[in-house]
């Protein structure tokens, strides 16, 4: 580029260069399928990402969004709890080709809790008074055992943490519910007595 002097200045010119670095062209990793919580750790990618064009020698590194070291594929750590984790990898830059990140997300899914059912009273006759319907609760084989066992005598009520009762004389649907938590997904069921 040129400046033109004056009476003041004298004339400038220099030159500058630029350089433009190509991108680089690399297929993502492998998320890892079906991934469930069982409360074991799992490795989450199945397959490294790979450089088609660019810098090939470089090694591709990953990291977890929000954790500030970069991993080789083997050093990733692994995650045991359910959720949605983005992954970040990198093929570093050289003086050809420009840096590339890229983010895949691998999902660990809620498992399904696992219950023996509640047991109904049998042989219950109409007394004139409240009585229980059930001659156990439901027992929690694996899941949210942190939350409290609900009931409910139809669909529409509120749920309640107290064991059903009923006066008259009938059958009865008693609803039972254990919420979902960050690993485990809600279970509903239901017993006729």
């Amino acid at each position: 580029y040129k400046v033109d002097g004056n009476e003041n200045y004298k004339k400038f010119q220099s030159s500058v260069k630029s350089y433009i670095r190509r991108a680089q062209n690399v297929t993502p990793p492998d998320a890892s399928d079906d991934l469930v919580y069982d409360k074991t750790s799992h490795k989450m990618l199945s397959a490294p990402a790979t450089v088609n064009s660019g810098n090939t020698v470089s090694i591709i590194k990953y990291r977890f969004d929000g954790d500030d070291t970069w991993y080789s594929l083997e050093q990733l750590p692994q995650k045991t709890d359910a959720g949605d984790y983005v992954i970040y990898y990198k093929v570093d830059g050289n003086d050809t080709f420009a840096e590339f990140i890229g983010t895949i997300e691998v999902t660990i899914g809620k498992a399904n809790q696992e219950i023996t059912a509640p047991v109904g009273k049998e042989n219950l006759i109409y007394s004139n008074s409240e009585q229980d319907l059930l001659s156990s609760k439901p027992l929690i084989d694996n899941g949210n055992t942190n939350s409290s066992i609900k009931y409910r005598l139809d669909e529409t009520s509120k749920w309640s943490e107290f064991l059903p009762t009923a006066v008259n004389a009938g059958t009865y649907t008693v609803y039972y519910m254990i919420e979902e938590n960050n690993n485990y997904n809600v279970f509903e069921g239901n017993i006729s007595v």
